[in-house]
């Protein structure tokens, strides 16, 4: 603000530096790294500004505006008050060191708070027990959670989910080889949609076919969105339901329990066993990786049966 203009009511500014060398009505509200102020307040000044000793460090922030007639000030980082200038009300200002004020300058009090570290708040580090207690719930909502979704699944599609399971329990060997073929798969052909629609793109948009091209994009966006969310829907949830299903069945079946061939209970028991067993490998206080390489492996083992199971549908069988 150059000397002889105004502002009729309130000033709030924030940004890199502020020369107010106009007339404020009323309040003045600053967040800057450097101010100046050689007009007259009308009311309060409450000003957050950088330590006036730090210098001016990097380059002028006047670099990164676009060319203009106006010549920006360059303004002393910190705070300066010209003596000349009136305060009617108070003044509350943030810095490391008292500024010092000329006489008659401030009406009011004048009050000086510290800055706080440059380097923030340092995030307290979580105790042995509060790391315990967050894997403790952790597994009771990952179980939780996985049963629930097996008896949904269970419910709607039963033959599905017994003859994934049914097929893992039978050849678990080849469902984990085809479960890496899979998983190696899946990323083989995202990779191929993209490359796919990005030269369909350029291919329509070279014969100014812009409506094929549009449509050409936006299929290929709707199928990498469809493949990646049915992708982790599977790893997620359906490979370890139907992990736990082939274990839970394949248990009740040694110990020659009548619920093995129950509905529901040997995915319940299986599932459960394996979201144990992974997660007592993940305990925060034991080192190592095991809990995630098991979990993964689970993945691969569902993927493969998964795998045999279309493959299994998609040829025709023999009249």
């Amino acid at each position: 603000m150059r000397q002889g203009s105004g502002i009729g009511q309130d000033l709030v500014f924030e940004g890199a530096q502020i020369l107010l060398a106009g007339d404020v009505a009323r309040n003045v509200q600053v967040g800057t790294a450097a101010f100046e102020l050689r007009g007259n307040v009308g009311g309060d000044v409450n000003a957050e500004v950088g330590d006036a000793d730090q210098g001016q460090n990097g380059p002028s922030p006047m670099m990164f505006m676009p060319q203009s007639s106006v010549q920006p000030p360059n303004v002393p980082p910190g705070l300066t008050i010209d003596p000349s200038v009136k305060i009617d009300g108070n003044l509350e200002y943030t810095q490391s060191k008292d500024l010092t004020i000329p006489a008659g300058v401030v009406s009011g009090k004048v009050t000086r708070t510290a800055p706080q570290s440059s380097g923030g708040t340092v995030a307290r580090e979580e105790t042995a027990g509060q790391k315990v207690g967050k894997w403790a719930l952790g597994f009771v909502r990952n179980s939780i959670t996985l049963v629930l979704i097996g008896l949904f699944l269970l419910w709607l599609f039963p033959s599905f989910v017994r003859g994934l399971s049914a097929h893992l329990q039978a050849k678990p060997l080849p469902s984990l080889g085809w479960g890496v073929v899979t998983w190696a798969g899946f990323f083989f052909a995202l990779f191929l949609v993209i490359c796919m629609t990005i030269l369909g793109g350029i291919f329509f948009g070279v014969l100014t076919l812009g409506q094929l091209t549009g449509t050409v994009i936006w299929l290929g966006i709707l199928t990498v969105f469809g493949l990646i969310v049915g992708f982790v829907l599977v790893t997620t949830f359906v490979a370890k339901v139907v992990f736990g299903a082939a274990l839970g069945k394949w248990m009740l079946a040694r110990l020659n329990s009548p619920l093995a061939e129950h509905r529901y209970w040997p995915m319940v028991l299986g599932v459960l066993i394996t979201a144990a067993v992974i997660a007592l490998l993940s305990f925060p206080l034991i080192p190592g990786v095991l809990g995630g390489l098991l979990n993964f492996a689970v993945v691969l083992f569902g993927l493969g049966a998964l795998w045999l199971w279309g493959r299994e549908r998609m040829v025709r069988k023999p009249a």
